[in-house]
């Protein structure tokens, strides 16, 4: 289970629960943390950065981070149960392009 938790405005932080309720924080270098998604049989982990417009995958598993979108500005709209991954091409003022 991931959790997103409002710290203060625009700053957002992630929390990660596994299987034997052991809670810990996870680490980004993002905190203006726009929509979340998750894999349901995978520990994969997504996530958009509002500010560069970044949409990131964590693999919970090995700890890794990587950017899944193509050049320019992106937003997460969410992830389906067939592992689709759903984005929007966005400008400056993250309006759907």
């Amino acid at each position: 289970v991931y959790m997103k938790v409002k710290v203060q405005e625009h700053a957002y932080r992630i929390y990660r629960t596994d299987a034997n309720y052991d809670t810990r924080r996870v680490y980004m270098q993002a905190t203006d943390i726009g929509h979340i998604g998750v894999f349901y049989d995978e520990d994969r982990f997504f996530y958009d950065n509002v500010k560069t417009g970044d949409i990131f995958m964590f693999n919970g598993i090995e700890g890794g981070w990587r950017v899944i979108n193509p050049p320019g500005r992106f937003r997460l709209i969410g992830v389906d149960m067939d592992k689709t991954i759903y984005i929007a091409r966005v400008d400056e003022d993250n309006n759907a392009l």
